[in-house]
């Protein structure tokens, strides 16, 4: 009973989905930004992603609100969006910067941040560059809802599963007594 048992918990854990994070740092000391995509960290084809930035500046002299910085998304070279950036507050993190953008099919997209100060000597000018895959589709939350149901039938499972070895346990010290 416990080998079957093992068996299934090893088997969930094989065939469960896979979540990965796609958080993405680039660097062009001395500044560093840290790219955040809303929702998933996987843009939804044709549904508003929001990409948030957590800029970080060793020298600790960078400010979104000090900074002329502008966001360019680019499809195979081509400008799609080109938009400076504001300020967002995220309590407890780092300078944000926060913008919406939809993207129109499965591709390969570039972002560019590029910034500079808008006081001299505030900042060093930067340029940070991200390569983002979309390939999401909207059908694609469906599936999710079905691993869901997958997870709820094998947590049901094993619990079944806990309760007749506790059962059969129990039964046999009551019959040794």
């Amino acid at each position: 009973m416990i080998r079957a048992m093992a068996l299934l918990v090893g088997f969930m854990g094989c065939c469960g989905p896979v979540f990965a994070l796609a958080h993405e740092l680039q660097n062009d000391e001395p500044m560093r930004a840290l790219l955040h995509i809303s929702p998933d960290d996987d843009p939804i084809i044709g549904q508003p992603a929001t990409l948030l930035l957590e800029f970080k500046d060793t020298t600790k002299k960078f400010a979104v609100a000090d900074c002329n910085c502008i966001a360019t998304i680019r499809q195979s070279g081509q400008e799609l969006y080109s938009e400076p950036l504001s300020a967002q507050s995220v309590p407890g993190s780092r300078v944000h910067a926060a913008f919406a953008f939809t993207f129109p099919k499965k591709d390969i997209y570039q972002l560019e941040v590029a910034g500079t100060p808008r006081a001299e000597h505030s900042f060093e000018p930067f340029t940070l560059s991200y390569d983002l895959r979309v390939a999401r589709e909207a059908s694609d939350r469906a599936r999710l809802g079905v691993h869901l149901l997958h997870f709820i039938g094998a947590g049901i499972i094993v619990v079944f599963t806990a309760g007749l070895i506790m059962y059969n346990y129990f039964n046999k010290r009551r019959a040794k007594n």
